[in-house]
């Protein structure tokens, strides 16, 4: 007999994951497999915000945070961010505007 898994059970495997924005009145939240890049994440996020990169006349880049911590390797999986078994993360989506981009 073929084994049927639960949605529980899946959610067992899954990381929730929470990502703010401060200009966004609720959340992103949505389950995410382990092996699961962090540039999957953040463009994910980015688009459920309806935010992206762009220069005009100053250069904007969205990052997403961990406990004040800025992410900059986006070909790291949640579970390598996170360690073994992570079962949630909450992010924050931040934006950083650089003078002078064009």
């Amino acid at each position: 007999m073929a084994k049927v898994e639960t949605q529980d059970h899946k959610k067992e495997k899954t990381v929730k994951v929470t990502v703010s924005y401060l200009p966004a009145p609720e959340a992103f939240e949505k389950r995410y497999e382990p092996d699961t890049l962090m540039s999957t994440v953040r463009t994910e996020a980015m688009a459920h915000f309806g935010v992206q990169n762009y220069t005009d006349r100053d250069q904007h880049e969205f990052f997403l945070e961990l406990d004040g911590g800025r992410i900059t390797d986006y070909s790291v999986t949640l579970a390598g961010l996170l360690g073994e078994k992570p079962k949630k993360a909450e992010f924050d989506l931040v934006e950083q505007v650089t003078a002078g981009g064009v």
